[in-house]
């Protein structure tokens, strides 16, 4: 529903330690699973891109 709406995700691992950030593999599923891609993720943006995501 998120990306038929043209809502943009943030993918976190919510890390607390560096080991954590393996944790990142699970969000990334998640957003697969809601056929998100790249585009959709505003943390895979260009700093410009964000940018104007964010306006």
């Amino acid at each position: 529903m998120a990306i038929e709406n043209d809502v943009k995700l943030v993918i976190d691992s919510d890390a607390h330690h560096s080991i954590h950030f393996m944790f990142l593999k699970f969000g990334i599923a998640q957003a697969r699973i809601g056929w998100a891609i790249k585009n959709d993720i505003l943390n895979t943006m260009p700093v410009q891109n964000l940018l104007d995501n964010l306006k």
